[in-house]
């Protein structure tokens, strides 16, 4: 999936393409950079000269770069590092001691990446998961843009009212990544999704329209603090959606590359009743979840497939 624009590996090719978006000439671009002639600026378009750091964030202020753009620039040019994903090692000893915190949190909660793959799973996610159980999840290595785009997988859950929840979930992961934009995982991420788990080719085209539409630039739904407004559809007494909403936290001890979320009832002002009716419906799987361990993928599933996501340079030429 190209989002109509050519494969860019090099730093030249996308100072290029932003300065014709933006109807700047070389001239203007050398004027700025208090060059006497276009001869630098062509160099550097034509892979002809390297730019160093200095100088790349003074043409990025010449072309008026917005921060998503600059920072996949900066990655282009390699004055951005590559994030070091911890070792399987490092994983466990860290969200091992946050198993039990999993499993006491009264809602569905969850571990994930940076990258949004599944870690661990607490047993009332079961409640919002539809036929699948979490242990089945983390079998096949599932992501959070799974849930939300692929309808094969059963998942009940969907956009709340006029919070689009599928699609501020794109927004935030690029505002996450602006310096990540030259890694790998990344570039790969929406060629990757095509065909997972039996994605339909309408399901696959909403995730594909609405990654090429959306830039971390974009303005949020809503506050941050507020976190993911979503709905879990037609399980309330009264038939009527049940509204959560969900609140990452960084674990700040594997460098803020995985994070917790935690579910809790939505106080919607309309609907006095959401987290009654949250409480009634997962009555049956709490007394289920009292005796059952919260999943993990090491235990249930493939932690090394997950993480040769992070590290497969020829996923990006997909």
């Amino acid at each position: 999936m190209s989002c109509n624009e050519p494969p860019i590996t090099h730093v030249g090719d996308y100072l290029r393409m932003i300065r014709k978006r933006k109807g700047i000439t070389l001239r203007t671009v050398n004027g700025k950079m208090g060059w006497k002639h276009n001869v630098p600026a062509s160099r550097v378009e034509l892979h002809h000269h390297d730019i160093d750091e200095d100088t790349l964030n003074r043409w990025m202020d010449a072309l008026a770069m917005t921060p998503s753009e600059r920072g996949r620039a900066l990655g282009l040019a390699g004055h951005l590092p590559t994030t070091r994903y911890p070792t399987l090692a490092e994983i466990k000893k860290h969200i091992t001691p946050l198993l039990t915190t999993l499993a006491e949190h009264p809602y569905p909660a969850y571990i994930v990446d940076y990258g949004l793959n599944l870690w661990a799973i607490n047993a009332l996610t079961a409640a919002i998961t539809g036929p699948n159980t979490p242990e089945s999840l983390l079998k096949i290595g599932i992501s959070m843009f799974d849930c939300f785009y692929n309808s094969a997988l059963g998942i009940p859950v969907g956009i709340y009212d006029r919070f689009d929840s599928a699609r501020e979930q794109i927004r935030r992961f690029k505002a996450l990544h602006v310096q990540r934009q030259h890694e790998p995982f990344y570039r790969a991420y929406p060629e990757v999704m095509r065909g997972r788990y039996g994605i339909s080719a309408t399901d696959y085209a909403y995730f594909a329209s609405a990654w090429c539409a959306i830039s971390a630039d974009d303005p949020p739904n809503v506050a941050a603090s507020q976190g993911l407004v979503w709905a879990l559809r037609g399980k309330g007494s009264d038939g009527r959606d049940l509204i959560f909403h969900t609140l990452p936290q960084p674990i700040l001890v594997l460098n803020s590359l995985f994070y917790i979320s935690y579910h809790h009832p939505y106080d919607h002002p309309d609907y006095p009743l959401n987290r009654q009716y949250i409480d009634h419906y997962l009555t049956a799987f709490r007394a289920k979840a009292r005796d059952t361990p919260t999943a993990t993928l090491w235990d249930h599933g493939d932690p090394a497939m997950v993480m040769a996501r992070f590290a497969e340079p020829q996923a990006a030429d997909r």
